[in-house]
């Protein structure tokens, strides 16, 4: 029978079969969890994958008061004969699509073991409440597990594989993420395809941008990359795994092994102000430069301009006309080098491709673009830009763009730009309401104190405590003070 040696193994081959045009592998570990291999096919060569960890446990005790408790979304099953009778509680990780590499497997099979293993404790936790006994199947018990993993028909109704003709990629997207806990103790989370505009608002300017950290870390933890702009180095903490251990297991949960893959990004260090997502009007009264004369000359010079010297070049071989004369040329010729002068690694094509789809990257990853160099001008521009130049995601919440600059500090474009956009999840924070406008909300997170109150459309409100984070809140950068 085959084998895997993957972490957690040896994995042993329970069915391979084909769904929906996909090929899918079954396997089981010594822990009793089920592991589901789905790949994506272009041809011949295998493009990416999705991976599933689920974990069987047994309850002993009347379960109907209990599952009604649930938040989340779990698997209740009951097996009964003559000679057995068996109720199983499916716990299952946060499904992954990555790119096809060993590499991206053993890392998406410890990050799901973690999930599991927090998953559990709250689990047992909340059943013994309940007069409910958990049983873990570790070391396997082979007769139970073999009920659950016997019949291919159970097998496969337990995949939560997307039907036929839907994307793997899709599979996951509307993931709940963890913000914490109710007076109940019940876990509050939303579901990811609520986020397209977070507002966090209320309270000071520090706890306001922590809440966005827990935001960016339930999203990473249910497999949607980040794109972050930082203007304090606040959020660049969600590199460094936290060390307060302790209230992590208090509160239930697992702290990281190691930390979120994290890439920065620095204006003039191959990251770049692109012009032709720019329009002439938006750059100059952007810089404070310039008048109407001279936006009108490098309006005329903006097609497919990316930088400063695609638009001196443009500008000096610009037709003379009655408006556009030898001296409005000469005007806004000096007022471009003045510009060169100012900023010479400023503006010019991006050498960082995944910032305009970091969905691609197929995996969890922070992009963190930093701009506490920056003054407010020209970060609102490289804002501006990126929005501009984001191509348009495969699926719901593919992203979470995430503004650590009060929203009172962006742009009517770079807010306008992001009302734009779909399938990209936004999080915005503020001490006013009105200070997002025109934007509307998705989701409201109120701080009150130590309380969050969250608000959706439609929906019944939710008070509840933000969870402990799981990465370094790195705020050296901010004051409480600060409004």
């Amino acid at each position: 029978m085959t084998e895997l040696s993957l972490p957690f193994g040896p994995w042993r081959k329970l069915a391979s079969a084909e769904w929906g045009g996909h090929p899918l592998s079954v396997y089981v570990n010594n822990e009793s969890l089920i592991m589901l291999t789905v790949f994506d096919k272009s041809g011949d060569n295998v493009t990416g994958m999705l991976v599933l960890l689920k974990k069987p446990l047994v309850l002993d005790g009347s379960t109907d008061a209990f599952s009604s408790s649930q938040k989340r979304e779990l698997v209740f099953l009951e097996k009964r004969s003559p000679d057995y009778h068996v109720k199983f509680l499916l716990v299952e990780a946060t499904p992954y699509y990555v790119p096809y590499s060993q590499q991206e497997l053993i890392a998406t099979l410890q990050r799901q073991h973690q999930e599991l293993q927090g998953l559990t404790k709250v689990l047992i936790d909340t059943a013994s409440e309940f007069d409910i006994k958990v049983k873990e199947l570790t070391p396997v018990d082979s007769k139970t597990l073999e009920l659950l993993t016997g019949d291919p028909f159970t097998l496969f109704s337990l995949s939560g594989i997307p039907p036929a003709g839907e994307g793997l990629r899709a599979t996951g997207r509307a993931s709940r993420l963890k913000l914490g806990m109710d007076a109940s103790k019940n876990e509050v989370d939303v579901l990811s395809t609520s986020m397209s505009g977070v507002f966090v608002v209320g309270e000071d300017r520090l706890s306001r941008v922590e809440a966005l950290q827990v935001l960016c870390e339930s999203a990473l933890s249910a497999g949607i990359p980040c794109l972050v702009f930082d203007s304090s180095k606040t959020l660049a903490g969600l590199s460094v795994p936290t060390k307060d251990e302790k209230t992590l297991e208090e509160y239930g949960m697992v702290p990281l092994s190691s930390a979120f893959p994290f890439k920065a990004y620095a204006l003039g260090k191959g990251l770049f102000i692109n012009l032709r997502f720019l329009d002439a009007d938006c750059f100059m009264s952007g810089l404070g430069a310039g008048n109407k004369e001279v936006a009108a000359a490098l309006q005329a010079a903006y097609p497919e301009s990316s930088s400063l010297d695609d638009l001196v070049e443009k500008v000096s071989k610009l037709a003379e006309t009655k408006t556009l004369n030898a001296y409005v040329k000469a005007k806004a010729l000096r007022c471009l080098r003045v510009l060169q002068k100012a900023y010479p690694t400023t503006f010019g094509k991006n050498t960082f491709a995944e910032l305009s789809a970091p969905w691609d990257a197929g995996m969890p990853k922070v992009f963190y673009v930093d701009v506490s160099s920056v003054d407010e001008s020209l970060s609102n521009l490289l804002m501006l830009s990126l929005m501009r130049e984001m191509k348009q995601p495969p699926s719901a919440a593919s992203a979470l763009c995430v503004f650590e600059q009060s929203a009172d500090k962006l742009s009517r474009d770079v807010k306008n730009a992001v009302a734009e956009k779909t399938n990209v999840a936004f999080a915005f924070h503020a001490s006013h309401e009105e200070d997002f406008a025109p934007l509307e909300p998705t989701l409201t997170l109120e701080l009150v104190g130590d309380d969050v109150i969250a608000t959706e459309p439609h929906k019944e409100k939710k008070r509840f405590k933000l969870r402990p984070l799981l990465t370094l809140f790195a705020s050296s950068g901010l004051s409480p003070s600060q409004p």
